[in-house]
């Protein structure tokens, strides 16, 4: 792109150099910062069309976290207690204190009534979006969507048409009981769980197929956009190398003429993925996710976007006041230091990355990030070996007249 010598990468220049690990802090606020409630009304145009529905307190106690796959019919509910009223702030407040007291004075009856009137709230609540949404949505809670329990429905997407799917995927999926129980276990400032966020919300957005060839994710340091990823990193496509520019140019654009200062981002650092059509007349806003090793890094690793070297967030001033437009000239300043990683060759087939963990053993996972002994697990291992060849010798012994 002809960049001037003067203007360099924000990136070490060789990450192979880079010996000594290191990762960006997490903190809590961070982890809320990115929750899909707390900005996706605020940049809704950026975005597919999406509608968040609150949820409850009552509904996520009561029926979230039951993990039960039992979801009732429409016809069920209709027998139900009326739908709880319009929920209030001291509905959505998940607290433990309150949860306490919605319990406290009731019977496990009147307990489970004051359940259902919340279900049925939420479950209309639902119905009304996906109709409102064109009859099919992706749902996502906080910050995940349940797309390890796919495989619940017969089409095996997130693709919604009913409440009842929504509600089916949610109470399979282990990701959303994450988002419930989990959120900021890996939080600097975290002091011990769980700790459930103060508020949840179910964002429901209008069903779109997007080429996956065509999604990328990008990470931003101090308001700076510094690096740029294939999504599918995966899958080498030939097309994209001969529109480097026009992606890198369409998302540079895009993030300091949109999201740098838009005022529902209210963190400096984090990383978003988009979708950019062939037209490239515009980019959609896919995610937003923390500047954290929770996140992938794709075609990066976290310790060279960890050691980037950005300059002051208040040298943006000059290159964003007034924000650039369609028509107008990138500022070299901007566009030249972000590096496009795409995926060089082939790499054959690939397990599917987005459910890959809850396709291992949850032993072996824990062992590669330190849970437990790699050690003490082989052990056990081969102790449940000796004992099933015991328990094979003893079934298959000739006195038995097994032979």
């Amino acid at each position: 792109m002809g960049a001037p010598d003067t203007l360099r990468s924000f990136l070490p220049d060789d990450p192979a150099e880079l010996t000594e690990v290191v990762v960006p802090n997490l903190r809590r606020a961070d982890v809320d910062a990115c929750a899909t409630g707390a900005w996706s009304v605020g940049l809704a145009s950026l975005q597919v069309p999406s509608l968040v529905v609150p949820l409850s307190r009552v509904f996520i106690r009561g029926f979230l976290e039951s993990h039960s796959l039992y979801v009732p019919s429409a016809g069920e509910m209709a027998e139900w207690p009326a739908p709880a009223p319009a929920f209030s702030a001291a509905d959505l407040d998940n607290t433990d204190a309150l949860w306490e007291a919605d319990q406290a004075g009731r019977s496990t009856e009147e307990l489970q009534l004051l359940v259902r009137s919340h279900v049925r709230a939420v479950f209309l609540a639902v119905q009304e979006a996906i109709a409102s949404l064109g009859g099919a949505v992706l749902p996502k809670l906080n910050w995940s969507s349940p797309k390890d329990s796919t495989w619940m429905l017969p089409n095996q997407t997130l693709k919604c048409m009913t409440a009842e799917d929504v509600f089916l995927l949610l109470g399979a999926s282990d990701y959303v009981s994450h988002d419930i129980l989990h959120p900021y276990d890996a939080c600097d400032d975290f002091e011990g769980g769980p700790v459930r966020p103060l508020r949840l919300s179910l964002t429901l957005r209008a069903w779109r197929v997007f080429h996956v060839a065509r999604e990328f994710r990008c990470f931003v340091k101090n308001r700076r956009l510094i690096g740029i990823s294939q999504r599918d990193y995966a899958t080498h496509y030939d097309f994209l190398g001969a529109e480097r520019i026009s992606i890198v140019e369409a998302i540079v654009r895009f993030f300091y003429s949109k999201l740098c200062l838009a005022p529902a981002i209210t963190i400096d650092d984090f990383v978003f993925d988009v979708f950019i059509p062939e037209s490239f007349k515009r980019c959609i806003l896919v995610d937003i996710a923390p500047y954290a090793t929770v996140t992938e890094p794709l075609l990066f690793n976290w310790t060279e976007l960890t050691q980037a070297v950005v300059p002051p967030k208040e040298d943006l001033e000059p290159f964003i006041h007034p924000p650039l437009t369609r028509d107008d000239d990138i500022p070299p300043e901007l566009l030249e230091p972000v590096i496009l990683r795409l995926s060089g060759t082939a790499v054959g087939v690939q397990p599917a990355r987005d459910t890959f963990l809850s396709r291992v053993p949850k032993d072996f996972i824990d062992a590669s990030m330190g849970s437990i002994d790699i050690n003490a697990l082989a052990d056990a291992y081969r102790q449940q070996l000796l004992e099933s060849d015991s328990s094979t010798d003893e079934e298959s012994d000739p006195e038995d007249g097994d032979q």
